[in-house]
């Protein structure tokens, strides 16, 4: 009776790696590049598994949690920009050209990139989307999920009326 307990059991258990193994993303699929970029979007913020003890012990003695050294956050933004090609082209993000008419797009780039996204959007959602504007030019590039658009659409036409330098 215990045999085909244990067997049953050992059965079950490569049952579900064999599940977990096989509903995996293959990779070069666009849901493997989206899983690595929300994987590498979690190792910048800090909030994987990984992180946790240091999280606890950062709380439980009143010190910061000590920031991702610059040579392991320049990788992984490396990463993240290995995989933003291949989303992009999926419609994962996309891509979108504003007309600037106050002030030049470069400007509005820095300054106003930085503004809204430190004040309005929120910490989880700041590592998808990007911005291109070349000094000088007019237009100013935006590419990021296809729900933040309209967050970015407002963002800029208030940013148009206000004075960043």
């Amino acid at each position: 009776m215990r045999k085909r307990l244990v067997i049953g059991a050992i059965a079950a258990v490569v049952i579900g790696v064999a599940a977990y193994i096989l509903s995996m993303p293959m990779e070069g699929t666009v849901e493997w590049h989206k899983q690595e970029y929300v994987r590498i979007v979690k190792q910048l913020q800090r909030k994987t598994v990984r992180d946790w003890p240091s999280i606890l012990w950062a709380r439980a003695t009143g010190r910061r949690l000590a920031p991702l050294t610059l040579k392991e956050e320049l990788e992984l933004r490396k990463q993240l920009e290995n995989h933003r090609p291949q989303l992009l082209k999926a419609g994962y993000f996309i891509e979108r050209r504003f007309q600037t008419t106050n002030h030049d797009a470069r400007v509005l780039d820095s300054g106003m990139a930085r503004h809204w996204a430190e004040h309005s959007l929120p910490v989880e959602r700041r590592y998808y989307t990007w911005m291109v504007g070349a000094r000088g030019s007019d237009t100013l590039v935006v590419f990021g999920r296809p729900q933040d658009m309209e967050f970015w659409e407002k963002a800029i036409r208030e940013a148009e009326l206000a004075d960043f330098k």
